[in-house]
């Protein structure tokens, strides 16, 4: 109980600037949960739920024609490329995952069967985490407007509800099932570094995703994935609406509370 104490006392004093923020940290016998419950605007975090469905259900060398239709503005490299285009499914996701790529997502979605299906097979799964649209854009679920943010938080559900510890669980499963390692291959290739993977040494094994529109910022997944040390920490944050900066001020204080719980639990080799 001391350790737990001792972490959640880090993470609240780097997190003081920040108007509202939750923790799912595990680690060995150590269960840290603040506000795991809570429902957030989930930006990109959505992605990873799509990432399991499609490990989950399809195969890794399924055509996927992208085409105008999907191409989406913000992250990702695909609503560049002269369109349509077919890809295997493995290229799509991995520029879902590793890049966050927009115009990717809404492919992914399509492949699935669309907003309607994806959300049920959520909802079948006993989850309250929900893909509300396409990334900017076009297709909503009819049942969106049922799906927010926890009245609490500041921020108003836009393109998905994602909940702390229901997206620490999915990534927890496919880093921990072989059936997956191709997914938790991609999940280990994610380039947004600002966050949680800020003070990390390079290469230190990390499957996560991140996921950051207006004035959310979160970041989570598995540290050390299929290790005894392995170290499942993840958090979500939320605030005023702002622009994405390297200096944010959730990012940092995401990387110094990383920077000073990782000694604490004999990680400290990992810090850069």
């Amino acid at each position: 109980m001391a350790l737990a104490d001792d972490v959640i006392a880090i993470w609240d004093e780097e997190l003081a600037g920040v108007e509202a923020w939750s923790l799912v940290l595990r680690w060995r016998d150590l269960d840290v949960d603040v506000r795991g419950g809570l429902a957030y605007s989930g930006a990109s975090t959505i992605k990873t739920f799509l990432l399991e469905l499609a490990s989950s259900s399809l195969s890794w060398d399924l055509p996927v024609t992208v085409t105008p239709e999907h191409a989406a503005a913000g992250d990702g490299v695909l609503k560049t490329w002269p369109l349509p285009v077919t890809l295997p499914l493995h290229a799509v996701a991995q520029l879902m995952t590793a890049l966050s790529d927009n115009t990717a997502t809404n492919a992914v979605v399509d492949t699935l069967g669309g907003l309607v299906v994806v959300n049920d097979a959520l909802a079948g799964r006993g989850l309250a985490s929900r893909m509300r649209r396409w990334v900017t854009g076009r297709h909503s679920d009819p049942r969106c407007e049922e799906w927010d943010s926890s009245a609490s938080l500041p921020s108003r559900a836009g393109l998905s509800v994602v909940v702390p510890i229901e997206h620490a669980d999915a990534i927890s499963r496919m880093v921990s099932a072989p059936e997956h390692a191709v997914a938790r291959a991609m999940l280990e290739q994610q380039w947004h570094r600002d966050s949680l993977a800020r003070p990390l040494v390079d290469g230190a094994p990390f499957a996560h995703k991140s996921g950051s529109v207006d004035g959310v910022r979160h970041d989570g997944g598995t540290l050390l994935p299929g290790t005894d040390d392995a170290l499942v920490v993840h958090c979500f944050t939320d605030g005023p609406g702002r622009d994405e900066l390297l200096d944010d001020v959730a990012a940092v204080g995401m990387g110094r509370a990383m920077a000073r719980t990782l000694p604490l639990l004999g990680l400290g080799q990992l810090l850069a």
